[in-house]
Parts: C-alpha cells; sequence; structure tokens
C-alpha cells in the first residue's frame, strides 16, 4: 500500500518538523501538529505554514505521542501482511518521518522518493479545483497523491512510422462480429438509466 506524505517544518537548514500529513491510496487521511518555536521559523513559514495550524480537530500531539499515532493508524489501514511503502516528494520529508518513528521505522515500512513522477501541473490543477491551501502538509500529501496517482494512469510509448502506421491500422480494422461483445455494447451504464 502506498502512503503519501509531506511536511511543514521550520527552516530548510535546521528542519524541525512542525506538521505531517498522510493520505494512503485508498483515502484515509492522517494528521498531526507537533509544538514547535516560533522563533526557529523562517520568514516564510511564519507568514504562509503557521496562519494554517490549529484548524483541523484532535491533531495537537506531542513529538513523543507522535510515532505510536502514526504507526496505530498505519496498523488500522494496513491490510494484513501487506508493505506500506512511504512515498515522499522531497528527502526532507522522508527524514522529518524517520525522526518523528525515532529511526525505528517496522519492519514492513519502505521509503520511496517520488519527486521525479509528480507532474506539477498536476499539482497546480489540484490545488486550483481543489480550492484548498498549499503548504499545508495533509492539503500537499493529497495533492501528491493525486498527481502520482494521474502520472501513474498514463502510459506513454513511442513507435517509429511503420510501426505507428501498423498501429493505427489494428485500430482502425474492423473486428469479426462478436455477439458477446455487441450485447455488452448495448446494456446502458448505470448513469444513463436502467439496464436491459
Amino acid at each position: 500500500m502506498l502512503l503519501f506524505i509531506d511536511t511543514e517544518f521550520t527552516d530548510l537548514l535546521s528542519p524541525v518538523l512542525i506538521s505531517i500529513g498522510i493520505v494512503a491510496q485508498t483515502g484515509p487521511e492522517f494528521y498531526a501538529e507537533i509544538p514547535f518555536v516560533s522563533d526557529e521559523c523562517t520568514a516564510f513559514v511564519r507568514e504562509t505554514v503557521l496562519p494554517l495550524l490549529g484548524k483541523e480537530p484532535n491533531a495537537a500531539c506531542t513529538k513523543f505521542e507522535l510515532r505510536s499515532r502514526i504507526l496505530s493508524w498505519i496498523e488500522i489501514i494496513r491490510p494484513p501482511g501487506e508493505e506500506i511503502v512511504i512515498c515522499a516528494d522531497n528527502q526532507i520529508d522522508i527524514d522529518l518521518l524517520s525522526d518523528a518513528l525515532d529511526y525505528r521505522p517496522p519492519g514492513w515500512m519502505e521509503f520511496r522518493l517520488i519527486g521525479q513522477y509528480v507532474d506539477q501541473s498536476l499539482i497546480n490543477r489540484f490545488f486550483a479545483e481543489e480550492g484548498l491551501s498549499r503548504h499545508h502538509a495533509l492539503s500537499d500529501a493529497r495533492a501528491n497523491r493525486y498527481a502520482y496517482r494521474s502520472a501513474c494512469d498514463q502510459v506513454l510509448f513511442s513507435l517509429d512510422t511503420d510501426k505507428f502506421t501498423q498501429f493505427a491500422g489494428a485500430l482502425d480494422t474492423r473486428s469479426d462480429p462478436n455477439p458477446g461483445l455487441e450485447r455488452l455494447m448495448d446494456i446502458k451504464a448505470p448513469w444513463d438509466g436502467a439496464t436491459p
């Protein structure tokens, strides 16, 4: 199972975790905020990130509680025996999650950087469609899941001119009559009305 994470932190040079959002590929979400020293935050974080905090119910916890909260939540949503793959678009997110787990991730957990597979235009589209704020860990984790899933739903292949001509010809060639396929195509979709 894939879990998409994002974190907010004090600054890039000496990042200290502020909040973490995790979104499962199947939909369940986790979000937590932990205490931090605002004087350690950059001006950007103070202006952009901090105003977004404190709006999610039951998100506040101590750093000590965070490890057990994360692992308990994962155990609830994790199918029995299935490996968990933590997907992040930045190494800092993985480092901060590792720290939150006291550098003791379970054996069934692995980490994967997916930044190269997340299309920024899809991230932009997600925020435009959903009307959410960027730089909120849960919103950013949702956006990463959206952009990664959308990118993975696409298949790109290239063909030389001869192979493309053959491919296009195969698509344009009428197939032999297939009564089963014809019956299937005659069935109305549920949203178009009753099926025969």
